[in-house]
């Protein structure tokens, strides 16, 4: 369109000049080209072409476009007249805005310039919609619901378009497994309740219906009254040694009855009431022994304990009480360990930290707080480009103020009125060509 402006202006601009030439050798000529010298054409020397001396010619040499009427009533054409031959020209009104994602139209009835924006709707509220600003096409991307948990389900509502995450459900309705789902994996884990007592003369297992662990005391009675029946402390294993009552031992005197199946001793009595003690006379000095229950399972991550003459094996508290690390105990050594967890995302353009539990990955602040430059970030680095306010109109000055560009014409008056002033659109620089109508004549 504005090629076709400039050509139109540049056609009626050379229309122009060869009228004026045209006038003005019309106005010298009429000075005078008889011999004689006078002023007019005619033989007496008259001022004028008449006959009787006038001082005008026939036809009227003023510009033709006096008695011309070029308005079409349109508001939407520039109305120009040619200068020279009077013809009339209507240049459509030029209502671009150089903006892909308008469609421009001149209002028939004021004439102004409308820029409506391109609608691109799809009406999908799990879409993105917006207009490239360069194709001027309209993209509609799918919204991202991902909240980087593996172990929720991220789904967008397509009648409201909000995003929902629903926690995966790992139970496996099994009372006797402790059920979770993996952070890293987003995978269920079922883990078998551990009901190990650590006492070998138990029978340990999970209540398939509460869940609860149950240890029961091993039986190991053979129904023979003089045997001795025993469950080993190191095997697990149910031991019938036949009972001797003599045993040797200046503490006692031993028999076994063979009704009730007890041994008769008069022994000593080495009780200390502490169930957490092994009491017993020395049968060769006839001294009472107390010696502490060894409750030692050779794991550096318990604390080895008796309670009540049993043994009791709490594994050691390594919690930090800090969301944000790992925490565990070293097999070896049974130092705590406390990991810090990894939220690097591996994009330079973000500040990664832990709060609470959760990574955080704040994306680095770009802004120079200058509204005619386009701020991002690239591998880490900020960008800040300046705003692109070129019009490619060589007869503006163009300039970007509080980010919006600015086209002011350039200024080519010289101040003189006897000059038609005007820019050149396609070099840019000013023209100035003499008025015909100042020549004084």
């Amino acid at each position: 369109m504005l090629l076709l402006t400039g050509l139109i202006l540049l056609l009626n601009l050379s229309g122009f000049i060869q009228y004026t030439g045209a006038a003005q050798s019309h106005v010298l000529k009429g000075r005078g080209d008889d011999d004689d010298g006078g002023h007019g054409d005619d033989d007496d020397g008259g001022h004028g072409d008449d006959d009787d001396g006038g001082h005008g010619d026939d036809d009227d040499g003023g510009n033709p476009c006096s008695y011309a009427n070029c308005d079409d009533y349109d508001p939407c054409t520039d109305d120009i007249c040619d200068p020279y031959s009077g013809d009339c020209g209507y240049l459509l009104k030029d209502c671009d805005d150089y903006n892909s994602c308008t469609d421009d139209s001149c209002d028939p009835y004021s004439g102004e310039c409308q820029h409506v924006q391109k609608d691109c709707d799809d009406y999908n509220p799990c879409t993105d919609d917006r207009c490239d600003p360069y194709s001027g096409e309209c993209v509609n991307d799918e919204r991202t619901c991902d909240d980087y948990d593996p172990c929720t389900d991220d789904s967008c509502d397509p009648y409201s378009g909000s995003c929902g995450h629903v926690q995966k459900s790992c139970d496996d309705y099994d009372p006797c497994t402790d059920d979770r789902c993996d952070p890293y994996l987003g995978s269920c884990v079922h883990v078998l309740k551990d009901c190990d007592d650590y006492n070998s003369c138990t029978d340990d297992r999970c209540d398939s219906y509460s869940g609860k662990c149950v240890n029961d005391e091993r039986t190991c009675d053979d129904y023979d009254l003089c045997t001795d029946d025993w469950c080993s402390s190191y095997s697990g294993d149910c031991k019938h040694d036949e009972k001797v009552c003599d045993d040797y031992n200046s503490c006692t005197e031993d028999s076994c009855d063979s009704y009730s199946g007890e041994c008769q001793h008069n022994e000593k009595d080495c009780d200390d009431y502490d169930t957490c003690t092994d009491d017993s006379c020395d049968p060769y000095s006839g001294k009472c022994q107390n010696k502490e229950k060894d409750c030692d399972d050779y794991d550096p991550c318990t604390h080895d304990s008796c309670d009540y003459g049993v043994c009791i094996h709490d594994k050691k508290d390594c919690d930090d009480y800090d969301d944000c690390t790992h925490d565990s105990c070293n097999q070896y050594s049974g130092e705590c360990e406390h990991t810090e967890k990894d939220c690097d995302d591996y994009d330079e353009c973000t500040k990664d930290s832990c709060e609470y539990g959760v990574c955080v990955n704040t994306e680095k602040d770009c802004d120079d707080y200058d509204e005619c430059t386009k701020d991002s970030c690239e591998y880490g680095v900020c960008v800040n480009t300046e705003k692109d306010c070129d019009d490619y109109d060589p007869c503006t000055h163009d300039s970007c103020d509080y980010g919006v560009c600015v086209h002011h014409k350039k200024d080519c008056d010289d101040y003189d009125p006897c000059t038609d002033d005007s820019c050149d659109p396609y070099t840019g620089t000013c023209k100035q060509i003499e008025n015909y109508q100042c020549s004084g004549y």
